[in-house]
């Protein structure tokens, strides 16, 4: 074995192929560090003993054993215990007794301490890897640079205690080991460093060879794993195919009259399903022509005509066309069935063909579904001419309904004319309320809802009328009800509110007969009569049927309500019940409300009623606006509430202030 072979076999214990690179580079170094450092420290120990030098020979003999019993635990495979031992321990076995003996005798060699201190530390760098190598540099530095300034502290210890000049035999037997030590490190710190760089670039070539080939490898795998699995993936459907071929032959066979014919037309084969389709033994056609078997199943047609069209079909097939056709197979019980045949030339391994090939399905009930599909068709045919019939009077219809509608819109169009026409103008809602607003909303085009006004002597009347009703109906109701407060006021002169409901409720009686008639027609109303006394404040009357209204006094915080009588106008009511008056003293710009229960009782999409408790609320937050801003902020207020809820009732709500 050459030293060559050794020192490779020495580089690579404990080496795992299986092993990454930087593993491996790891694993080399140390191995070498350590065989290296068992030379270094046996040359150290010459001059240790030629000048008798303690702390040598104790480091030395020490560090030989360490180095031995580390190549032992790479080879083994213990590569962390190697990695402290090399790192640590031969630090702390070189520093301890040089530092221990420098100070008790100045003239020890102390120099040792710094270089192999240094290539302790220059070891750690072996085993870490490249990444954290910055890190390991910056510690080597600030170590280098403490052991430097320790080492100038002991020479200039020794140089004082020997008190000779530098170039004397004393001191030169001091300097002659550390120079020595230096050299020896040096060329063993470059010598690894070269073998370390020929050592990463023969293994870096290797690595990348070998990669290169497990790549071709591993792609020529791939390839040949996927021919494998195209290879099973045809085979898998080339057998499926061949059973679905398989399968269809025996369908085919189990379900279709198969036959073969020479090329003279005579049956020289026919499956059995002979017997099932055409009701006879395949013997009775073996051996028969073609034009024999059509003239037995075709028994409506003229037997010149037969043998002419199968002339002229053979002519086709021996020419090598292949023939489709549909025909009607009449058996010797008068059973009609209905055949597909395709007739087939087959040829031999000259081209012209040997033998035709017959293939017939059964399609009876597809020709039944087809005749009874046809004739289905002709009865829709004949219903459709039938609905065409009655669209046509359904769209006659249509047109009249459209014309009586448009009639009849006309007709509302002008009754909503008319009820606006009834209702207060504005110059004089101006002129007696001065500051006010109105909310009118219609359910339908014309409402059942209508407010009525009036000055008697100086005293002015009010009148809020939700009549029974909607649309149509309550604006009826409505007209009789405007004409009646006329009549009632102006003609017999009752302005008493409580007196003026009393006697319309009479009136409504009269004018609907509703005691011959028995309808129960009427209304809810509340009437209001104000009049500015001499002490400049306002004597107010109010009368309510199954009506309220409320007002606010200036500068205050709360609504009241003015309840009405639970008793509506008209129908059946408790005669012994009597409308109320109520009389109030108000002083001027006071606040008055009232209007129908459309508002309160309109729901949101929660089911929810806006409620008399909100409008109140409403009232008294916003009291202190203009009435203008007012019927604004009542009306964002109801669109709210309502959001996508379709109006269930007429709304009809007066605001004004006593001016």
């Amino acid at each position: 074995m050459n030293i060559k072979d050794l020192w490779s076999k020495i580089s690579h214990l404990g080496v795992d192929q299986t092993f990454d690179f930087i593993t491996i580079k790891q694993i080399v170094l140390a191995n070498r560090l350590a065989f290296v450092m068992i030379f270094v420290e046996i040359s150290a120990l010459v001059p240790g003993i030629l000048f008798h030098k303690t702390a040598i020979i104790y480091s030395g003999s020490s560090l030989i054993s360490l180095y031995i019993f580390t190549l032992y635990l790479n080879y083994r495979q213990r590569f962390l215990i190697a990695k402290y031992l090399l790192a640590a321990v031969t630090t702390v076995l070189f520093y301890l007794p040089h530092l221990f003996f420098a100070f008790s005798d100045w003239r020890i060699n102390h120099q040792l301490v710094l270089p192999i201190f240094t290539f302790s530390i220059f070891s750690i760098l072996f085993f870490q890897p490249d990444k954290e190598r910055k890190h390991q540099y910056i510690a080597l530095g600030v170590n280098f640079t403490f052991l430097l300034t320790y080492d100038q502290i002991l020479h200039f210890g020794t140089h004082q205690a020997l008190n000779r000049d530098i170039l004397s035999p004393q001191y030169l037997e001091i300097k002659t080991p550390q120079i020595l030590t230096w050299i020896i490190l040096i060329f063993c710190f470059y010598f690894l460093k070269n073998l370390n760089q020929i050592f990463e670039g023969k293994l870096k070539l290797s690595n990348q060879d070998l990669t290169q080939k497990n790549e071709a490898i591993k792609q020529h795998r791939q390839e040949l794993e996927q021919n494998l699995s195209d290879l099973k993936s045809a085979k898998a459907t080339i057998e499926v195919k061949e059973a679905e071929s398989r399968s269809l032959l025996e369908a085919l066979e189990a379900s279709s009259l198969v036959a073969q014919l020479d090329i003279q037309g005579k049956f020289i084969f026919i499956n059995n399903q002979s017997e099932n389709l055409l009701k006879v033994n395949k013997e009775q056609i073996l051996g028969k022509s073609f034009q024999e078997i059509e003239l037995l199943f075709d028994r409506d047609s003229d037997g010149l005509l037969t043998k002419i069209s199968i002339d002229k079909a053979w002519e086709s097939l021996l020419s090598g066309q292949i023939l489709r056709r549909e025909t009607k197979k009449t058996l010797h019980n008068n059973q009609e069935v209905w055949l597909f045949e395709i007739f087939s030339p087959v040829f031999d391994h000259t081209g012209k063909v040997c033998k035709v090939l017959m293939i017939g399905q059964d399609i009876t009930k597809k020709i039944t579904q087809k005749n009874q599909i046809e004739a289905q068709n002709l009865q829709l045919q004949k219903q459709q001419q039938e609905i065409l019939t009655q669209q046509e009077n359904i769209e006659t219809k249509n047109k009249a309904l459209v014309r009586i509608n448009q009639n009849f819109k006309s007709s509302i169009q002008a009754a909503q004319a008319i009820q606006k026409a009834i209702l207060p103008y504005a110059q004089k809602l101006r002129d007696l309320l001065q500051d006010y607003f109105i909310i009118y909303r219609p359910k339908d085009t014309v409402s059942g809802d209508f407010y009525w006004l009036n000055q008697i002597e100086g005293e002015n009347l009010l009148a809020s009328v939700d009549c029974t009703g909607h649309g149509v109906p309550g604006a009826f109701m409505s007209m009789i009800g405007n004409t009646l407060l006329d009549k009632i006021v102006r003609v017999w002169n009752i302005t008493d509110p409580a007196s003026i409901i009393d006697r319309l409720h009479e009136e409504i009686e009269t004018v609907l007969r509703q005691k011959e008639t028995g309808n129960n027609y009427g209304m809810d109303l509340s009437i209001v009569k104000w009049k500015q006394n001499e002490n400049g404040n306002f004597d107010f009357q109010f009368a309510g049927a199954k009506s309220s209204a409320y007002y606010v006094l200036p500068n205050e915080t709360e609504c009241e309500t003015m309840k009405g009588t639970r008793k509506s106008v008209g129908g059946y009511q408790n005669n012994e019940i009597q409308f109320e008056i109520l009389q109030f003293q108000f002083p001027p710009n006071t606040l008055i409300y009232l209007g129908s229960d459309g508002l309160e009782d309109q729901n949101n999409v929660k089911r929810k009623r806006f409620g008399s408790k909100r409008l109140k609320q409403l009232i008294v937050n916003n009291a202190h606006l203009a009435l203008t801003s007012q019927q604004q902020v009542f009306e964002e207020a109801l669109h709210d509430h309502m959001q996508d809820c379709e109006q269930r009732d007429d709304i009809l709500l007066i605001g004004f202030r006593l001016v």
